[in-house]
């Protein structure tokens, strides 16, 4: 009576099947099935003598019926296995299965075909030192998960809602050699351990830096003024823990307009290296970061840019003038005032500078310049054209 309900009627519980045996002391192998629950239950015999279906109750013109209590017992060991999710670098070292990221899942799982599990002890070893393989000198993660058997108000890190089977995830975010152990325990009480396996993380975005190209004053630049980004995935430690593998460059763009920040958009570019300008003027943010071939993402940045395209305007005046034929007269004497300006909108660049240059003796002099944002004076000797 497997299933312990009073009775040899179920599938399965009828385990010597009309064998017909000589006279003398017989040796009968039953194969009991896995999954059953322990305890104490019943098994019964009996024997006849005619040739013909039997059944365990009933009349029978001969033979014999014995009962026999049995306990029914589990002994062996529940089995975990440790698997790998994605993103992950089949490129490790030798020796070692594989280079996962900070965010790669790992499922520590654990199946027993007698009572089933009852808790998994996770253990994760770290190479602090990053010096090598098999120098595992810290447990940075240890969890103990008890079986989920899928009632509800649940709390534990058991995902698999089948009684008797549990399925862990855990994340490794310190990078280099690492080892996950695993011991497993059912409920009879038998113990399985299980020791590795051994594998590279790692945990560490790439570092992306952002160069400005001309013109550019400061954090004012034009719409044709070339921003380069470019990233590095660096070494960990004294061994190469790192993928040093750029998978993309990405970048946020947000215009500033009446007041509040809006978002034109986000971009992505594969590969270490890549540029952009600003389509509009005025004020921009810009936000940018890096990922690596398994998924970690590096510090993200921003800055600020002030896009300008409108040059400052610019007029001459004279203190003493005559305007005649469409030509203006001036004496020796004229003052003559050289002003610029920029826009009063907050995207132009502060500080405008003049230059300027003189005909005299039927040639140009060489270009002059003034001080920022300083009107320029002076009086002309000779007859001459100004040209701003």
């Amino acid at each position: 009576d497997y299933n312990m309900d009073g009775d040899w009627d179920d599938v399965g519980e009828k385990v010597i099947d009309e064998s017909y045996f000589s006279d003398g002391i017989h040796n009968v192998d039953i194969l009991v099935p896995s999954g059953l629950n322990v305890g104490e239950t019943y098994a019964r015999f009996r024997i006849i003598s005619d040739d013909h279906t039997v059944y365990p109750t009933g009349y029978e013109d001969d033979g014999e019926v014995e009962d026999y209590k049995v306990e029914l017992v589990d002994t062996h060991q529940p089995t975990q296995t440790v698997e790998f999710g994605w993103p992950r670098n089949p490129d490790a070292y030798p020796g070692h299965l594989w280079r996962l990221g900070g965010k790669t899942p790992i499922w520590v799982n654990s199946t027993d075909f007698g009572t089933g599990t009852d808790h998994i002890e996770i253990y994760v070893w770290w190479d602090s030192t990053h010096t090598g393989p098999n120098q595992y000198d810290t447990v940075v993660d240890y969890y103990d998960v008890e079986d989920w058997d899928g009632s509800s108000g649940y709390t534990g890190m058991d995902t698999d809602p089948t009684p008797g089977r549990i399925s862990v995830i855990i994340y490794i975010d310190e990078s280099c050699y690492h080892e996950v152990d695993a011991f497993c325990e059912d409920v009879a009480g038998n113990r399985n351990e299980y020791y590795g396996p051994e594998f590279l993380v790692d945990a560490d975005g790439p570092i992306i830096t952002k160069e400005i190209g001309t013109p550019q004053c400061g954090e004012y630049i034009t719409t044709s003024t070339r921003i380069w980004l470019n990233a590095t995935d660096p070494i960990v430690g004294d061994i190469n823990c790192s993928t040093q593998c750029v998978e993309s460059i990405n970048w946020t763009i947000w215009r500033w307009i009446d007041g509040i920040w809006i978002q034109k958009g986000t971009h992505s570019s594969s590969g270490d290296s890549t540029s952009f300008t600003f389509e509009e003027q005025c004020k921009h943010k810009i936000e940018y970061w890096a990922v690596d071939c398994l998924g970690n993402e590096g510090p993200h940045y921003t800055q600020i840019h002030y896009v300008d395209n409108t040059p400052p305007t610019t007029d001459i005046t004279f203190d003493k003038k005559c305007e005649q034929d469409g030509k203006t007269y001036i004496t020796n004497d004229t003052l003559i005032t050289l002003h610029a300006e920029e826009d009063s909108n907050i995207c132009a660049v502060k500080g405008v500078t003049i230059y300027y240059r003189v005909w005299a003796n039927n040639q140009w002099t060489a270009w002059m310049t003034g001080s920022v944002d300083q009107d320029v004076t002076f009086r002309l000797e000779d007859l001459s054209l100004i040209h701003i």
